[in-house]
């Protein structure tokens, strides 16, 4: 699955740039972060509870599993672009059917100076990414769809922001799988 998106941030390409390594910031990026640790240059560790694919029978609530996440930030061409590299690994290998529960994902991203609507600094942040894995059952959710995420939270954090967003299109399977197997359930009645 690949994702793209783009966002007009009303910051500074350099405050960007520096939002990137800032620890806060990038914990409140991720969903059930627990916690989140440098661990070396360009290298962030994160303990979250994250959703897998398999959903509680009945409810449809999604099962969540601790897992260990790695941040890497690679191909440094500041204050420009930069690699992004996601790559999780569910704790305990929660998944119950003998999957791993690992997921990776890689995002090019790309900041480009550009000026805001008063003719003050902004950045326009591109992403490009795609997954290192098939979501399978068992599997940590689509990497992308976490780089989706993350990416819009991270923009969410300097305040407003224009985009000309695309997420990954990952609920518009699971909205089709869900009337695929609501008609069976009815045709079988």
């Amino acid at each position: 699955m690949k994702a793209t998106g783009e966002f007009r941030v009303a910051a500074s390409r350099a405050e960007v740039w520096a939002g990137f390594g800032e620890l806060e910031r990038l914990k409140g990026c991720l969903d059930g972060c627990q916690s989140l640790q440098a661990g070396g240059e360009g290298v962030f560790v994160a303990k979250l509870d994250a959703a897998l694919n398999d959903y509680l029978p009945g409810d449809g609530r999604a099962q969540t599993a601790p897992v260990q996440a790695e941040i890497r930030f690679t191909e440094l061409d500041p204050p420009q672009r930069f690699r992004l590299n996601l790559t999780s690994q569910a704790i305990g290998n929660q998944a119950e059917d003998g999957e791993d529960g690992v997921g990776s994902a890689s995002a090019v991203v790309e900041l480009e100076a550009v000026e805001d609507d008063a003719g003050g600094e902004a950045t326009l942040l591109r992403y490009y990414a795609n997954d290192g894995n098939d979501a399978n059952k068992g599997q940590i959710s689509p990497a992308s769809s976490l780089i989706d995420d993350f990416i819009a939270k991270f923009v969410a954090g300097y305040g407003r922001a224009t985009t000309d967003y695309e997420p990954s299109q990952q609920w518009l399977i699971w909205a089709i799988m869900f009337g695929v197997l609501l008609l069976a359930v009815v045709l079988t009645l």
